[in-house]
């Protein structure tokens, strides 16, 4: 979801929601929502050059899981991953080569 504001600032929000219910193999269910939040501002005239500022995982609930079948296999795994962090970036969107 995407809000647009005057002046060239835009705030914005990506999310997912993961459940894996409980069966006879594994008796516990998983359920994790992942919410990403961010604002970013276009500057020059063209709008190529972007300042964004974004949270990865506010609620921290990012957990390494997988659940998976084949055949009469069952596995579950659980791993680390990198939860909550915060990111600046610049970048600038350039589409003319400039020569000498």
């Amino acid at each position: 979801m995407s809000y647009f504001f005057p002046k060239k600032f835009k705030v914005y929000v990506n999310y997912d929601y993961t459940y894996e219910a409980s069966t006879k193999a594994f008796a516990t269910k998983f359920d994790q929502l992942l919410i990403h939040p961010g604002v970013s501002k276009k500057f020059l005239k063209n709008e190529s050059l972007e300042l964004d500022f974004t949270v990865n995982d506010v609620l921290n609930q990012n957990k390494g899981f997988t659940r998976s079948q084949n055949n009469s296999v069952f596995t579950q795994r659980r791993y680390d991953t990198i939860q909550r962090y915060y990111m600046l970036k610049l970048s600038w969107d350039f589409t003319k080569m400039f020569m000498n």
